[in-house]
């Protein structure tokens, strides 16, 4: 799988490779309420320890170790087969772009004050619409469910679950919005190339 993925497998391994530096230097890679990391993305609207390079670092450092789990398992299932169809330029700049946007809507969305953003969920959100786009009727099987449901519900109803937990479920600890604003950006760029808009 990983032969022919090399934008998937470099993004895995830095991924786990600041993870694991997170383990061992928390305070640089995520910091402390009296000394702030410069790597996890504020808010950039009321946030004065919000730098731009945030909407990039932010999406390779994770909360813990079931947060990274779940993303780089993702991630592995669904992110070769985009980069397949797109290439690793293409999926690498998709890949970011898709972090970014969940980073602003979640900003736009939700008041955090100081507290941080962090992972790659917005960025693993976006490639699970790109290959939903792609290959709508492909069955996934999802937890305890016995049974394949074509991805085009499966996601859909995801979807619309995180878009009611950004607007009902406050404070909860995820960052609903920002799932949702990778999906979105994953869902306009598959749009764009449709339409031959970008190539």
């Amino acid at each position: 799988m990983f032969q022919s993925a090399k934008a998937t497998k470099t993004i895995f391994y830095l991924n786990i490779i600041v993870f694991l530096f997170t383990l061992m230097l928390p305070a640089f890679f995520v910091g402390t309420p009296s000394s702030p990391s410069l790597l996890p993305m504020y808010d950039f609207n009321d946030s004065n320890l919000f730098y731009p390079w945030q909407f990039i670092t932010y999406q390779f450092l994770h909360a813990g170790f079931i947060h990274i789990a779940f993303n780089m398992l993702v991630l592995l299932s669904f992110g070769p087969l985009v980069e397949d169809v797109y290439g690793v330029k293409r999926f690498w700049i998709y890949y970011l772009m898709c972090g970014v946007a969940s980073g602003v809507l979640h900003s736009v969305m939700v008041d955090s004050g100081n507290i941080p953003l962090v992972g790659a969920s917005g960025s693993i959100w976006g490639v699970l619409m790109m290959f939903t786009l792609l290959n709508p009727n492909q069955k996934l099987y999802f937890f305890l469910i016995p049974i394949g449901i074509k991805a085009k519900y499966l996601i859909a109803i995801m979807f619309l679950f995180e878009v009611f937990s950004g607007f009902m479920l406050h404070g909860d600890g995820t960052a609903h919005f920002g799932h949702v604003g990778g999906g979105l950006m994953g869902l306009i760029i598959f749009l764009l190339y449709k339409m031959k808009i970008i190539k």
